[in-house]
């Protein structure tokens, strides 16, 4: 188990550490996990050329979309369980494990 959480973890972890690293070293012949001039400078190119690249408006529409859709999904299980909830079928509580079923 511990193998497959480093073999998951593994990209993710390449991933920070290419971030991390300055644009020259990023394809170098030899491949190195930890960057030895660590630097934010990505990260700082990334966010103020806003014009070109709008990372933060992408980011807010990322989250308004993810929010509404699970208020939205929310709402409509909630009233679906309510009605299920209310509702008395001929086998009374014999057969209710039907509905709520996967």
């Amino acid at each position: 188990m511990l193998l497959g959480a480093m073999m998951g973890l593994a990209p993710i972890a390449w991933m920070v550490s290419t971030s991390l690293k300055p644009e020259k070293y990023v394809m170098s012949a030899i491949p190195r996990w930890l960057p030895n001039p660590a630097t934010m400078s990505n990260f700082t190119e990334l966010f103020t050329q806003a014009e070109d690249f709008p990372v933060i408006r992408w980011l807010f529409n990322s989250l308004f979309v993810s929010t509404s859709v699970t208020f939205l999904v929310l709402f409509v299980a909630s009233t679906a369980a309510y009605a299920f909830a209310r509702l008395s079928s001929r086998g009374g509580t014999r057969y209710s494990w039907w509905w709520s079923r996967p």
